[in-house]
């Protein structure tokens, strides 16, 4: 090849890619560097836990759990280090979150280069939208169940036919590529997505673009907060077997399209703003040191609170007159914040 064609070569790399490397190997070096880099994986696993560290000489959690995330979500795999033991990944999830990761949870995609990340096949992906839900071996309630999903979980939408539409199944493949069949009732569009990989924050800027009528997305909000009702406190949770504060917030944004950040504060680059809390409208986030709350209005908040006479996700009030008001939590916000 010569010099001006290794010139163009690099050229439509860097266009498509976004890195550019300034080296004699030129191109192969840049493709070598880009197989590293652009790593990814899908979550196979009902449940997968997410932790902040990982002790090198045995891989046991040497921290609290810090995250869960659940099957179908896309992951991007960091460059292990020389210290990592292969039986764990470092990850950033599609909302920016990160830590660690058995690999059996995880089926690997290698890329090649970016704005090739399965963007066709997954728009066809649905939301389980119940705590959990059977996929079954055939389109018969009386079949047996080949998989098990959490709430929030992505499948693959298949074609059915129409008689299978017409009573009320849907045909599906999860994450791990196991086929079946699931009441059509139990699925939602997916609202979210995956973009964070490519456009980084710009990604939150576009969601709030598709809200086009803020009282009913105030409305959806409270909607599910609600139907999380009783769920217990698991700190670090964030499915219907337990639910921390901040995943239990970031569960009822994410499930109508906006994804915030998942630790109790407001993070630059994340959607969430400060407002007064004369401002505060239904929907809106309540901070504490430590803790977030959604506001429903009427001084009265709901929120996933490891409180020992609750601990689950629950209803308090700022009332002092009302039965199930908190004078700690009462007299100690720290800031009330919106997306809006």
């Amino acid at each position: 090849m010569s010099k001006k064609s290794r010139r163009k070569a690099s050229c439509i790399f860097e266009r498509s890619t976004g890195i550019s490397f300034k080296c004699k190997r030129g191109c192969e070096a840049a493709e070598k560097e880009r197989t590293v880099l652009e790593n990814y994986g899908i979550i196979t696993s009902c449940k997968c836990p997410l932790y902040g560290a990982v002790l090198p000489d045995c891989g046991i959690n040497s921290g609290e759990l810090s995250d869960e995330l659940v099957s179908g979500w896309l992951v991007k795999i960091a460059k292990p280090s020389a210290e990592q033991r292969s039986d764990w990944l470092r990850i950033t999830t599609h909302y920016g979150y990160k830590g660690y990761v058995r690999a059996a949870c995880v089926r690997l995609l290698a890329k090649s280069s970016r704005g090739e990340l399965m963007w066709e096949e997954r728009k066809r992906l649905c939301r389980i939208n119940s705590d959990f839900a059977d996929i079954l071996c055939c389109p018969d309630i009386r079949a047996s169940a080949a998989a098990t999903l959490y709430r929030d979980s992505f499948v693959e939408r298949l074609e059915e036919t129409k008689k299978e539409r017409a009573d009320g199944w849907s045909k599906v493949r999860c994450a791990d590529g196991t086929e079946g069949y699931i009441h059509s009732v139990y699925l939602s569009p997916r609202k979210d997505d995956d973009e964070y990989f490519l456009r980084g924050n710009l990604l939150w800027q576009k969601s709030l673009k598709n809200i086009t009528d803020r009282d009913r997305f105030r409305r959806r909000l409270v909607e599910c907060a609600n139907s999380y009702m009783g769920t217990q406190y698991r700190w670090g949770g964030k499915s219907p077997k337990g639910l921390d504060c901040s995943g239990f917030v970031f569960l009822c944004y994410m499930e109508n399209g906006v994804l915030i950040y998942r630790d109790a504060e407001m993070r630059q680059g994340y959607p969430v703003h400060e407002i007064s809390r004369e401002a505060a409208e239904p929907g809106d986030l309540i901070y504490w040191k430590g803790h977030v709350a959604m506001y429903l209005g009427n001084s009265r908040y709901i929120h996933a609170t490891g409180n020992s006479l609750s601990a689950c996700v629950t209803v308090n009030s700022f009332d002092p007159e009302e039965d199930d008001y908190r004078a700690d939590l009462a007299e100690s916000v720290t800031a009330f914040g919106s997306i809006f």
